[in-house]
């Protein structure tokens, strides 16, 4: 269809884009904000020194950072973690809500952690990399082979709903949506008009 028709029908009907463009959009802020909402917390934590030269050394600090990466969600620690922290959810519960990566090749753990608060995702973000410190620390050692580098902090924002990004997306979507029902309508409209105007010649006296 050409482009030409396209932009006709959007005027003949742009009563009716307006229309479905504000709907999508207003439902889907007021789902948004209605949802709730959930905060997310980072807390970084470093295996092994910076000064550290030797690739040998370097590679087993990667190892090390991929085990405590496993421990951080183990039972035991996510136990001590409730304790510490007075919540009454399950270690399973708790695990649900942490997510611990490391980057590929580097000794780094990033602990990242949900909660319906602020306060809460940092409470948890840095008692699991408290944790961590703890696990690494030889049992005849006064330093940690692990270090929080980075304590989580409180989020500006929740991390959803995004209301925004919603809004947006459904905006759009209603937009498309109200041009499709013009262009439907206008087509419809100039088959009945040339139905019409077929009907009236065929009756009009020879």
């Amino acid at each position: 269809m050409a482009i030409e028709r396209v932009i006709d029908a959007v005027r003949r009907y742009f009563w009716l884009v307006v229309v479905t463009t504000a709907l999508a959009a207003g439902g889907a802020f007021l789902v948004s904000t209605a949802l709730p909402k959930a905060y997310e917390s980072e807390a970084r934590v470093l295996v092994g020194s910076l000064t550290e030269t030797s690739t040998d050394q370097l590679g087993a600090y990667v190892q090390l950072a991929q085990t405590y990466a496993e421990i951080a969600t183990s039972v035991p620690v996510l136990d001590r973690v409730i304790a510490k922290l007075g919540l009454t959810e399950t270690a399973q519960d708790l695990a649900r809500r942490v997510e611990v990566r490391t980057p590929a090749g580097q000794p780094i753990l990033r602990i990242k952690a949900t909660s319906s608060t602020a306060a809460g995702a940092v409470q948890v973000a840095n008692a699991i990399a408290d944790e961590i410190t703890n696990v690494a620390r030889p049992a005849d050692a006064s330093t940690s082979l692990a270090t929080v580098y980075q304590p989580g902090t409180n989020p500006v924002a929740p991390a959803s709903p995004r209301v925004l990004l919603n809004t947006i997306i459904a905006a759009a979507l209603g937009l498309a949506l109200g041009i499709g029902l013009a262009v439907l309508l206008d087509r419809r409209a100039v088959r009945k008009d040339v139905g019409v105007r077929q009907a009236d010649e065929e009756g009009a006296p020879a």
